[in-house]
């Protein structure tokens, strides 16, 4: 038979692949999701989380095939010089640009096109949602007298929509992180379930 092993015999049992990838798509989508409360929070996104998305998303790959690290590699960097401008020239924040990259990780090669368009159009649902709610809130604003500031009260969640709604009048960039998420929730049921 010769020196080289069938194709098949190279592969790993489907149901191991299977769950590795499940479990490693769950360990990012939980650092996403934290980078998600972070940026709502404090507009920052911890390079921690980013690197937890970049190793999850290089495991997938080696649980799969290991050609594909390196070909990942190398359209994540193509992707990390376009997000690395437009992050540079202040089109989008450092730390959206850093997890938009470790997100192509997560998908093979050939989805890192579809990933983005999802991300984009998750971006543009939560811009038209955060200018709707800009318009709204002037609206409200104007119709209601300034109350006194004072102490607030309230929980976490009302103290965090409050302060959202602040940043939204005073014209703040929206937490993308949200739209990332969004994208690859998104991505993850239409390609992968």
């Amino acid at each position: 038979m010769g020196g080289v092993a069938p194709r098949h015999l190279w592969r790993r049992s489907e149901a191991v692949v299977t769950t590795s990838a499940i479990a490693l798509w769950g360990v990012a989508f939980s650092a996403v999701l934290a980078g998600v409360a972070r940026d709502l929070q404090d507009r920052i996104i911890p390079n921690a989380l980013v690197l937890i998305v970049c190793a999850a998303g290089v495991a997938m790959q080696c649980v799969g095939e290991g050609w594909n690290v390196w070909h990942s590699l190398s359209v994540t960097t193509a992707v990390y010089l376009c997000a690395a401008a437009l992050a540079y020239w202040g089109f989008m924040g450092g730390g959206d640009a850093k997890l938009i990259v470790a997100s192509t990780l997560l998908v093979p090669p050939g989805q890192v096109v579809a990933l983005l368009l999802s991300i984009a159009l998750a971006g543009g649902l939560l811009s038209c949602f955060y200018l709707a709610a800009q318009l709204v809130l002037k609206r409200r604003r104007l119709a209601t007298p300034v109350k006194d500031a004072g102490v607030r009260r309230g929980g976490r969640i009302s103290n965090l929509i409050r302060t959202e709604a602040e940043r939204i009048l005073a014209g703040e960039p929206m937490p993308y992180a949200i739209a990332i998420l969004g994208g690859l929730a998104f991505h993850f049921f239409v390609e992968v379930i």
